[in-house]
């Protein structure tokens, strides 16, 4: 019974972390054909992860450039949460995380 409770909690817990999240998604920004969804910046300003929008039809590996040229590690399996955050909900993206 416990069991059936924690993971009707957790199915709920992401049902509503998801719906905030693209509630509150930047607008789409183009950057040399690249369409940035939503960046994460340190306190200081510096950019240090980007979630990148795609589609079916997207060319991952200028993404990957793109990335490099900032310094990045590019992940095509990389998630939404913010760096450093200690509860998130997983919801699979491409990202590049800046050292």
């Amino acid at each position: 019974m416990n069991k059936l409770i924690i993971l009707i909690s957790v199915l709920i817990l992401l049902i509503v972390g998801s719906f905030f999240y693209f509630r509150s998604a930047d607008v789409s920004v183009n950057t040399d054909d690249i369409v940035i969804k939503k960046t994460y910046n340190s306190s200081s300003g510096e950019t240090k992860k980007i979630i990148y929008q795609i589609d079916d039809e997207t060319n991952l590996s200028e993404y990957a450039k793109h990335c490099a040229r900032l310094g990045g590690v590019f992940k095509e399996n990389g998630n939404i949460c913010e760096p450093g955050a200690t509860a998130c909900v997983t919801v699979i993206a491409v990202t590049c995380e800046i050292l």
